[in-house]
Order: structure tokens, then sequence, then C-alpha cells
């Protein structure tokens, strides 16, 4: 969406920044289930460490603008954190490495992977807005759902906080230049995985059964095959979204 704000022209080298500054929720054990089966591929040798650093490693053969940069997240390896104007002090986020490696997926579709990089972060204000929210209700203890610290695949966030979890994340696109840059503020309400993200895919199963009528394809991208919710469904998805309440955008 700020892509098409943007307005860039051809093949002008733009850099696209995703910055959360909410991420309210906590931990699935499926989640953490998956990250040590990683650890467990890597450390056996069934998957090269080469891949781990590959950016597009959902865009098989794909060299782009972030090959260079060689790190999932999109920052140079070792980043920690940096200064912003905006957003204050930028962290390393967790869920970057997956969220940016699915972005870049659709711009590989779209064939803008070779003019457009990507990257994603965090402001610290997630983390004591995290806190804030658990301290308020004890950990769960003041509700009589306590939080699961070691949650097993299957089992994830009490209901309080897939209730009252939330996600914001600002997205911009800016020329190399940065003499044009544009924004886009995206929201939404309950625990990101098993709140927002489970109402997305509920909504995007809807879209693919009723909105094939009003989805207009997009320019290059195959009618088929493994796609993005992006490359998929397009503006059609995000008016749904917006339009059930599921996702805020500006």
């Amino acid at each position: 969406l700020a892509l098409e704000k943007l307005q860039a022209r051809g093949d002008e080298p733009v850099q696209i920044t995703g910055v959360y500054n909410e991420f309210t929720g906590w931990f699935s054990g499926g989640t953490i289930a998956s990250g040590g089966a990683v650890k467990a591929a890597v450390k056996s040798g069934r998957l090269p460490t080469k891949l781990l650093r590959d950016p597009y490693i959902l865009a098989p053969g794909v060299e782009g603008a972030d090959s260079a940069v060689g790190t999932h997240n999109g920052f140079p390896r070792g980043f920690q954190w940096q200064l912003d104007l905006s957003f204050g002090l930028l962290i390393d986020f967790v869920m970057a490495g997956i969220n940016a490696n699915v972005v870049r997926r659709s711009l590989a579709l779209r064939h803008l992977a070779s003019s457009c990089t990507y990257r994603e972060c965090a402001s610290v204000g997630y983390l004591f807005r995290n806190l804030v929210t658990w301290l308020a209700h004890g950990f769960g203890f003041f509700v009589g759902e306590p939080i699961n610290l070691k949650p097993r695949p299957g089992q994830g966030p009490p209901q309080w906080l897939i209730q009252r979890g939330g996600f914001t994340i600002h997205v911009t696109a800016a020329t190399k230049d940065k003499t044009r840059s544009a924004t886009t503020r995206v929201s939404g309400r309950g625990d990101p995985g098993y709140g927002a993200t489970a109402k997305m895919l509920g909504e995007v199963g809807l879209s693919l059964a009723f909105d094939a009528d009003k989805t207009r394809p997009v320019p290059g991208v195959p009618a088929g095959g493994v796609l993005t919710p992006s490359t998929a469904l397009g503006s059609v998805l995000v008016q749904r979204l917006t339009r059930k309440g599921v996702l805020e955008v500006r």
C-alpha cells in the first residue's frame, strides 16, 4: 500500500521499512516448536546455514536488491538498535525474519525485487506496551487465566489476551535519495497470532471463495501457483479486512 502511494517510477530504487510500535500478545506453542525444529535442522546439517542467510529463501533463484545485505530482517548483520526521528529507538523484531521473507516473495512475484528492498524492526516502545498489559492483569492471575509460560504446540495465549492484544505497524516506502516517501499505518485488534492473524486467514478463505469476480489480476503475476495474499487478492482483500473491522488502514 505504501509503495502504491509512493507511485515510484519504473525501476526506481525504493527502500520499504516496516516498524512495529505495538505487538501485544503471547507466544504460540507451535511457533516455539517451529523455531526449535529449525535449530535442530541446522545442527544436523539438513538445513544449510547458507539458506538461512538468503533474504529470498521463499523466492528460489531470485537475486534482488536485498541479496547484498544477506539477512532476513533486511538490516546489516549484527543489527541491534538505531535511533530514528519518528519512532525513537528501533530494535530487532522477533518476527521480522519470517514476515520479511513473505514480503520479498510478493516483491519477486511483482518483478520488483531488483528495485525494492524491505526491512523490518520494532520501536522499543512495543516491549513496554506488552509489559503494561501483562502487569495490569497480573500476568493473568487477576482474571483467573494465567499466561502459560511454556506453551506446547496447539497452546497459545489466554482468552483475555487474545481479546485485548493488538498490533500496529507503520510501513514507509522512500526513494533512494529520500526526496519522496509515503507511509501506511496498519493496525488490528486481538493477539497478533491467535486473534488478528486467525481472523485474516478466515477472511482470505472467504475472499478466495466469494471475491474471484472482483479480483483484478496483478500485472506480471501468474494466475496460480504459490502466491501470497497480496499478489493473489490485492486490494480486494484489504477492502474486505477493513470492512469487517479486522484491520484499520491509514
